[in-house]
C-alpha cells in the first residue's frame, strides 16, 4: 500500500465518520431542538391566551361588583348546589319582602359563550306584592351574599286588592359545569 492509498484510506474513513456523525448525531438533535422550538412556541402561544382569559375575566369582575355586589367574587358553586342555593335565595327575598309566590318554574342551565366551564342556571318566578315590597324585594337582591341576576321583570296589576301587582321575574346565578373544576 502506497502513501497515496493510505491518505485516500483516510480520507475516505473521515469522509465517511464525518457523514455517520452528521446522519446519526446532529441530524437527529436539530430535528429534536426544532421540535422543542415549536413546543415552547406552542406552550408560550397557550399561556399568552390564558393571561389574556385571566384578565378579561378580571376586568369582567371588576365592572360586576359595583353592580352585583361582593357574591361575584366567591368561588362557583357546581350546578346542583347553585340550583338549590338559587332556590332557597329567591324564596327568602320574596318571604322577608312580604310577597306571595304563585309559581316556581326552573329551567334548562345554559352554557355562557364568553366564559367557558361556566352554566348559567335559571329560575322564573311569578309572585304577587305591592309596590313598596317590590322595591324592598329588588333592594334585599343586590346585598344578598349569594350571587343572583335579574334577567327579566315583567309586572301587571293584580286583582288581589288595591295597588297589588303580579310580577313575573326571571333570576339566575352562575354554576360550575358538570365535569368541570
Amino acid at each position: 500500500m502506497t502513501n497515496k492509498d493510505r491518505r485516500a484510506i483516510r480520507l475516505g474513513a473521515t469522509a465517511l465518520g464525518s457523514i455517520a456523525i452528521v446522519w446519526l448525531v446532529i441530524l437527529p438533535w436539530w430535528s429534536h431542538w426544532n421540535d422543542q422550538v415549536a413546543q415552547i412556541d406552542q406552550t408560550r402561544q397557550r399561556l399568552q391566551d390564558f393571561q389574556d382569559q385571566t384578565r378579561r375575566l378580571s376586568n369582567l369582575d371588576r365592572e360586576l361588583e359595583p353592580v352585583l355586589g361582593p357574591a361575584v367574587k366567591k368561588p362557583l358553586a357546581d350546578l346542583a348546589a347553585a340550583r338549590t342555593q338559587l332556590l332557597k335565595d329567591v324564596m327568602d327575598l320574596n318571604g322577608k319582602s312580604g310577597s306571595q309566590i304563585r309559581s316556581v318554574q326552573p329551567e334548562a342551565p345554559r352554557p355562557l359563550q364568553e366564559v367557558p366551564g361556566v352554566v348559567r342556571v335559571t329560575l322564573q318566578v311569578q309572585s304577587t306584592c305591592q309596590p313598596l315590597q317590590l322595591v324592598q324585594l329588588l333592594s334585599n337582591a343586590k346585598s344578598n351574599p349569594n350571587l343572583l341576576i335579574l334577567d327579566r321583570m315583567e309586572t301587571t296589576t293584580g286583582q288581589q286588592g288595591p295597588g297589588a301587582m303580579n310580577v313575573t321575574m326571571v333570576w339566575s346565578t352562575l354554576a360550575r359545569q358538570e365535569g368541570t373544576r
